[in-house]
């Protein structure tokens, strides 16, 4: 059943590709929308927030980690993403 299921995605997909997706294709008109079309598939997948900490769940990580390991005073966390100092006072 999964596979007739993928089977119509994907012949719905090249329908749509074809129709709808080429005629815009490499239209200088167009670039505003895919640019729009592009920072709202970001933001659907968790980029672009610009070091939202306070929405993107950091501080519930956060608040997670230091509740499962045993941190002594001189304990130490990475945050690679560059927003750990507005991080912290959200913390606990």
């Amino acid at each position: 059943m999964h596979k007739i299921i993928n089977s119509i995605i994907l012949f719905a997909l090249a329908v749509f590709n074809r129709i709808i997706l080429a005629p815009l294709r490499a239209r200088q008109a167009f670039q505003p929308i895919f640019k729009k079309m592009i920072m709202m598939g970001a933001y659907g997948m968790n980029y672009g927030r610009h070091g939202g900490v306070e929405i993107s769940g950091e501080a519930a990580a956060l608040n997670y980690v230091k509740s499962r390991l045993n941190f002594s005073e001189n304990g130490m966390i990475f945050d690679v993403g560059g927003a750990y100092r507005r991080i912290l006072p959200i913390a606990d």
